[in-house]
């Protein structure tokens, strides 16, 4: 066959595929099948659950704050700035919400320094911020727990400037989960006070 024949032939094989392609893609997504829900995306994270110690000394689950949304932040007290800057945000968030909306939501700090984050310590930290920041630290396990399931990333690492001689390295992420625990957003530094008090404004309407 001559090398242009050969060409055109193939490019015509080319184009047949790409329209069956479309046509099985129309067909798959109508009948319900993988491809359609391939478009349906698993939430980032599963339900809220945890079991820790609140900054009273109370013992906490999820289910302690059913009934209201949750902005929730994994951080530590002695976070020497990323920690301060997106609790800043939050906080300031927090107070352009209306009455109301503020009720309707409780924002949470989960130190990933139990070692060094008591309930006391993370409490004056947390007052720092803001007055509806609540703290909540526990064992190590439980806070690996938590974590966890949150697909929070942190390690301890050394850091010779520390008086403890260690810092924590982590991933930096604000969590907006539903009254019934289940994510609904998430938020890093690049978001604005003003997108997230959006967001819990149209959650609290919805959720």
């Amino acid at each position: 066959m001559p090398a242009n024949r050969k060409l055109v032939f193939a490019s015509a094989f080319l184009l047949v595929l790409s329209v069956l392609a479309v046509l099985t893609a129309g067909l798959i997504n109508k009948a319900g099948t993988p491809a359609a829900s391939s478009s349906l995306q698993k939430p980032p994270v599963p339900p809220a659950a945890f079991e820790l110690l609140d900054e009273n000394n109370r013992q906490v689950t999820q289910a302690s704050y059913a009934d209201t949304l949750k902005l929730i932040y994994f951080g530590f007290t002695y976070c020497p700035d990323v920690c301060p800057n997106q609790l800043s945000v939050m906080a300031e968030a927090l107070d352009l919400l209306d009455a109301e909306t503020l009720a309707s939501v409780t924002p949470l700090l989960i130190t990933l320094d139990p070692e060094r984050d008591t309930a006391q310590t993370i409490k004056t930290y947390t007052d720092f911020f803001h007055p509806k920041l609540v703290g909540l630290t526990g064992t190590p396990g439980q806070i690996q727990q938590a974590a966890a399931r949150f697909k929070v990333y942190f390690a301890k690492v050394e850091d010779d400037l520390s008086a403890a001689d260690y810092t924590i390295d982590h991933s930096s992420i604000v969590f907006l989960m539903g009254r019934d625990n289940a994510y609904l957003k998430a938020f890093t530094f690049r978001d604005t006070p003003q997108g997230i008090a959006e967001a819990i404004r149209r959650a609290a309407q919805q959720d």
